[in-house]
C-alpha cells in the first residue's frame, strides 16, 4: 500500500510539473517585449476572438488559444503585430482589447474594390496594396495623402496606393468638382501632380482655385464641366461613391490595406506597421499583376489582348455609354459586367475591336452612339 502511495505521488509531483512547465512555456508571446508587455500582451490575447479564416483553426476561440497550441494563420499574424505596436506605445489594456476586437472583426469581411483605371502609385503586382476613399475637401485626407506618400516612398517595392473618389458634398461643396478635375487629370497622366497641388492648397479650394487648376490641364472649366461631352469624368466619381456606400463607408479618410480597412490608419508609423506586417504575412497570391480579371462575361481572350492603357480607355468607353439594352437606364459597363443582354456584349467586342486596331476616339464614340440607338429601336446587333 506504501508502495503504491508513493508510486501515485510520484506521478502527481510529474504531471504537476509538466503542467507549471507547459503554463510557463511562453514562447508563443512576440520577443522583444518587456515582462510587463509580454503579461499585458498573454492578457489581450486571451480576450481577442481567434481572427483566422481557416476553418481548420477555428476550434480556437482566442487568439491565445490558437498561438499557445502553437498554430497560427496570416490573420492572427498580423493582429499580433497590432497588438504589439500599441503596447508599445502605452496604450491602456482595455483600449488594445477593444481596438483589437473591432479590427480582428475586420479580418471576417475584407473588401475587393473595382480599381480598373484609377490612380495608382506603384506596381498593381506589390504584395501590399493600399486603397483609400478620399475627398479634396477634408482636412484628415490631407493628413492621409501625406502619409501614404510616406509609407509609398518607404517601400516603393513591396507597396502600392490606389485613389477612390469619396466627396462628401454635403458638407464640402468643391470636393465633387475637385474630384472631377483630378478624374480628369488622370486621363491625361497627371493626377498625382494635381492631386497634391489640391492637398497642398485646400484651405484655398474655391472656384478660383479650380479654375486655375482645370487651366493648366489645358482645358477650361465649360469645356470640362459639360456632361454631354465628359460624362464619363462624373461617372468615375459616381461609381466609386456608389461602391464606398455599397462597402458601408460613410467618412473619410477611408484606408484599407490589402481589402482591409485599417483603424487608426491616419498615423504614419501605425499603417507602416500594418504593411512591415502585411510583408512578413503575405497574401498566398501578391502578383495581381499576372492574371487580368475580365468584367465582361465571354470577352476573356478579347479583353486580355489589349494593353493596360487600352484596357483604360476601354473602361472610359463603356462608363460613359448607355446600355444598349432595351429600356435600361444602366451604363454600357455595368450591363455588359452583368451580362444583361447579348447587344451589351456585342458592343463592348466592337469597342475593343476599334481600341485594338488604333480607330480615332471619335469615330469608336459615333459607332457606340449609332449602336445604342439601333439596339434601342429594335434593330439587331450581329
Amino acid at each position: 500500500m506504501t508502495r503504491l502511495k508513493l508510486l501515485f505521488a510520484s506521478c502527481l509531483l510529474a504531471f504537476t510539473a509538466t503542467h507549471c512547465a507547459a503554463q510557463n512555456d511562453r514562447s508563443w508571446i512576440p520577443e522583444n517585449l518587456s515582462k510587463s508587455s509580454a503579461d499585458s500582451f498573454e492578457r489581450i490575447a486571451a480576450e481577442v476572438p481567434n481572427p483566422c479564416s481557416n476553418s481548420d483553426l477555428s476550434g480556437y476561440q482566442s487568439l491565445k488559444a490558437l498561438l499557445e497550441a502553437g498554430k497560427n494563420c496570416r490573420e492572427a499574424q498580423i493582429l499580433s503585430a497590432d497588438v504589439v505596436f500599441f503596447l508599445k506605445h502605452d496604450a491602456p489594456e482595455s483600449r488594445i482589447i477593444g481596438f483589437t476586437k473591432e479590427q480582428g472583426a475586420l479580418f471576417k469581411k475584407p473588401h475587393q474594390f473595382n480599381l480598373e483605371n484609377r490612380p495608382r502609385l506603384g506596381d498593381a503586382a506589390a504584395p501590399v496594396e493600399i486603397v483609400v476613399f478620399s475627398d479634396f475637401q477634408c482636412p484628415y485626407c490631407a493628413i492621409a495623402a501625406e502619409t501614404l506618400h510616406k509609407v509609398y516612398d518607404a517601400r516603393p517595392e513591396s507597396v502600392s496606393v490606389v485613389f477612390k473618389n469619396l466627396p462628401l458634398h454635403e458638407i464640402h461643396p468643391y470636393a465633387a468638382p475637385a474630384a472631377l478635375v483630378a478624374t480628369y487629370a488622370h486621363s491625361q497622366g497627371k493626377f498625382w501632380e494635381i492631386h497634391d497641388r489640391f492637398f497642398a492648397s485646400q484651405k484655398q479650394l474655391d472656384p478660383d482655385l479650380i479654375t486655375e487648376i482645370v487651366e493648366s490641364l489645358g482645358t477650361t472649366v465649360d469645356a470640362l464641366f459639360d456632361s454631354e461631352n465628359n460624362l464619363q469624368y462624373g461617372v468615375v466619381v459616381i461609381e466609386d461613391m456608389k461602391e464606398a456606400e455599397a462597402n458601408g463607408i460613410q467618412g473619410t479618410p477611408a484606408i484599407f490595406v490589402n481589402g482591409i480597412e485599417v483603424l487608426n490608419g491616419l498615423r504614419y508609423d501605425r499603417l507602416m506597421a500594418r504593411v512591415e506586417a502585411e510583408i512578413r504575412s503575405p497574401l498566398e497570391n501578391t502578383n495581381r499583376a499576372k492574371s487580368v480579371a475580365c468584367p465582361y462575361p465571354g470577352l476573356e481572350a478579347d479583353y486580355s489582348a489589349l494593353t493596360p492603357q487600352e484596357r483604360a480607355n476601354l473602361g472610359m468607353y463603356t462608363a460613359a455609354s448607355l446600355c444598349p439594352c432595351k429600356d435600361s437606364s444602366q451604363t454600357l459597363h455595368v450591363c455588359a459586367a452583368q451580362n444583361t443582354c447579348p447587344a451589351a456584349q456585342i458592343l463592348v467586342k466592337r469597342i475593343i475591336q476599334g481600341i485594338a486596331n488604333h480607330v480615332p476616339d471619335a469615330d469608336i464614340l459615333r459607332e457606340i452612339d449609332t449602336s445604342v440607338q439601333n439596339a434601342r429601336s429594335g434593330d439587331l446587333m450581329e
